[in-house]
């Protein structure tokens, strides 16, 4: 008989202690009530309940109360995997095994179509940048290309797009986030010539 195995979360106003008992229990319980749509929806972490697949995210939600919006589907797996020692299966690495869930509907692949997007992106910056814009974007939209052009290596335009950016028009957490990668971007803009 293998000791139970405890873990305690704190999540913003959440205070709670799990056992892997309670969990287990609380899962077989909705799987043989029958399981929500919602607990079948996972990209990658599923819980293996008796042979059944249920989204990781999900089962933390339903256990704790704390909602799905609230944290990622990888704090869920760290929870309940290494944690609580639950069977968690990675239905992106062996996804033919992930036969009673379902995995969350995605966008078609088409690497055609995210090259005419990201394309599109990019000149829409650079218009803005060299002063061919008709309109100014708001500053939160400046931050998200901020965060564009640091995620393709669009180093200088990453640093030239945050030197426009008021300050006083954006919460501080994403002028922080922001910042930051502005000034990696700058980093890489005077270290790459």
């Amino acid at each position: 008989m293998s000791a139970v195995r405890t873990a305690r979360l704190r999540w913003g106003n959440y205070d709670v202690t799990l056992t892997d008992e309670e969990v287990l229990a609380a899962g077989r319980a909705v799987v043989q009530a029958g399981l929500p749509e919602q607990a079948r929806w996972f990209k990658r972490w599923a819980v293996d309940i008796d042979g059944e697949r249920v989204g990781a995210k999900w089962l933390l939600s339903y256990v704790t109360g704390i909602p799905t919006s609230d944290f990622q589907s990888q704090y869920a797996q760290d929870v309940l995997g290494n944690r609580l020692g639950l069977t968690i299966v990675d239905v992106r690495t062996s996804q033919e095994t992930a036969i009673t869930g379902t995995v969350r509907p995605t966008s078609k692949d088409d690497p055609d179509r995210w090259l005419e997007v990201v394309s599109a992106e990019v000149a829409e910056i650079r218009a803005f940048l060299s002063g061919r814009a008709e309109t100014r974007p708001n500053d939160e939209r400046l931050c998200d290309w901020v965060h564009f052009c640091y995620t393709f290596g669009l180093n200088i335009e990453g640093r030239d797009l945050f030197a426009l950016v008021n300050e006083a028009d954006v919460s501080a957490w994403c002028l922080e986030r922001t910042r930051k990668l502005a000034r990696i971007c700058s980093l890489k803009a005077v270290s790459n010539g």
